[in-house]
């Protein structure tokens, strides 16, 4: 079993010499005293020291507060930092570049200001890049919330006007295009204007020639695309199996939930081994039966498929009315968690009360279903719905905290999931929770606190 630490708490009576701040630390008598700044000390006797820190000449500096940083691997495995500032009402994302002489500069949708300063979350995105969540806070009405999936691309919007791209293929073409330096590894491209989805630049062969990570979703032949170095999130509908015949119209399913998902006209049906494009949604019948347009570009039979609404919403915020996670994300039992969409119609906090799951087949997929999607309600004890405020995986649970109450939930899988209260005291802030070994550590209204995988504590205590 984890031994849970303890903060080691020392008095000193006093120093009848005074404070010695001229001599190097190891020539300090027991009787005058040094100042201990920059440092940890987490051994008897023991000090390190992180600082002075100085600035390292020819390094990118920043004149606005900064409330936030993350890194990620980009497609190619080159290490991406981006640092988020506050300009005025504008939230800034700085990339960057590789020897951190330069960065570019991405304005993000919202009002941002640094009175209070917005609460920042990142987390790393399972398959690859981040999320990054940003929100003016964590109750049901923040005035501006977001969620960013950043593959750490980092040149800006490029809008080229002859692409080509097929269906199911990796390969994508252009003509008089300046793919080496106006697009990035971890680009995603778009449609014009940035409708639909295509896929992510895995890698660039040449000013007119790139690669994607997956078959493309959608075909552009010789005509306006678009690459952008973020996007925001929108779902897939990826449940239970499909299947239907070669050139055939009627769609069945086992175990699907069409019709409370939401599936409607213009959904396009993909097959999920290859992303090729079966065909488009016409009706839908039921949650098991549903008509397209024409007939099926290739057969199914029980086959893994995943579905894209006709006009998916990409932008960042999460505070419309298009189907949006919340900003608060976590990887656990190889899926992605989120929580806490403060959407302003949310007065009873039910989407700030709840932790939604991707697929494990599909990391894109959420069941939004109102009744039985993919989420679980952290119910409060104290007070009737209250905001999660915080994720945090550990190697045994995902840590669920609140501002009063600490959760964690346990099992490798839907089917598995249980929620337990491990502590009668939240934290903070998002900000203040971190993983400490195999466990969490955080600040709470009463002291910090550490989870183990077995019991939550007080190590201040």
């Amino acid at each position: 079993m984890p031994t849970r630490p303890k903060l080691e708490i020392t008095t000193w009576d006093g120093f009848p010499e005074g404070m010695n701040v001229a001599e190097p630390a190891h020539e300090i008598r027991d009787t005058q005293a040094r100042y201990l700044q920059d440092v940890w000390v987490f051994r008897t006797s023991f000090t390190e020291r992180r600082g002075p820190l100085q600035a390292v000449t020819g390094v990118v500096t920043f004149s606005n507060p900064i409330v936030g940083a993350t890194w990620t691997l980009s497609p190619t495995g080159l290490v991406k930092i981006a640092v988020f500032t506050v300009s005025g009402t504008s939230l800034i994302m700085s990339v960057l570049s590789t020897d951190f002489t330069t960065k570019t500069d991405h304005t993000l949708s919202g009002t941002w200001s640094v009175s209070p300063y917005p609460i920042f979350q990142t987390a790393p995105l399972m398959g690859g890049g981040v999320t990054i969540g940003v929100s003016t806070g964590d109750g049901v009405t923040p005035t501006s919330q977001i969620l960013v999936l950043w593959r750490g691309a980092v040149v800006a919007q490029y809008s080229p006007g002859n692409v080509t791209a097929t269906q199911g293929s990796k390969n994508v073409t252009g003509s008089g295009t300046t793919f080496t330096t106006s697009v990035s590894t971890g680009s995603y491209m778009f449609t014009s204007g940035g409708a639909e989805h295509i896929g992510v630049v895995a890698s660039i062969t040449s000013d007119t020639a790139l690669v994607l990570e997956e078959p493309a979703l959608h075909a552009v032949a010789a005509t306006a695309a678009r690459f952008e170095p973020y996007t925001g999130w929108y779902p897939r509908v990826q449940k239970g199996v499909a299947s239907v015949a070669l050139a055939g119209t009627a769609l069945t399913g086992a175990n699907t939930k069409w019709k409370d998902q939401g599936v409607a006209s213009g959904h396009r049906l993909y097959r999920a081994s290859d992303n090729l494009l079966v065909g488009t949604i016409t009706s839908v019948t039921s949650n098991v039966a549903a008509t397209l347009v024409a007939g099926a570009a290739v057969a199914l039979v029980e086959d893994d498929y995943f579905m894209v609404g006709s006009a998916p919403d990409h932008t960042i915020s999460t505070l419309g009315t298009a189907p949006k996670m919340g900003f608060l994300s976590a990887g656990y039992a190889e899926l992605q968690f989120y929580a806490n969409r403060g959407i302003q119609a949310d007065q009873s906090g039910e989407f700030t009360n709840r932790l939604y799951f991707t697929s494990p087949e599909d990391l894109r997929a959420v069941d939004l279903s109102s009744v039985d999607g993919d989420f679980i309600p952290i119910v409060s004890g104290k007070e009737a719905n209250t905001p999660v405020k915080a994720l945090m995986p550990a190697y045994n649970s995902l840590m669920i905290l609140k501002e009063r109450e600490t959760f964690a939930l346990f099992g490798q899988n839907s089917d598995q999931f249980a929620v337990k209260k491990i502590a009668d005291d939240g934290c903070l802030s998002a900000m203040s929770v971190v993983p400490y070994e195999s466990g969490v550590i955080w600040a709470g209204r009463n002291g910090i606190y550490l989870w183990d995988g077995v019991e939550a504590g007080r190590s201040d205590a």
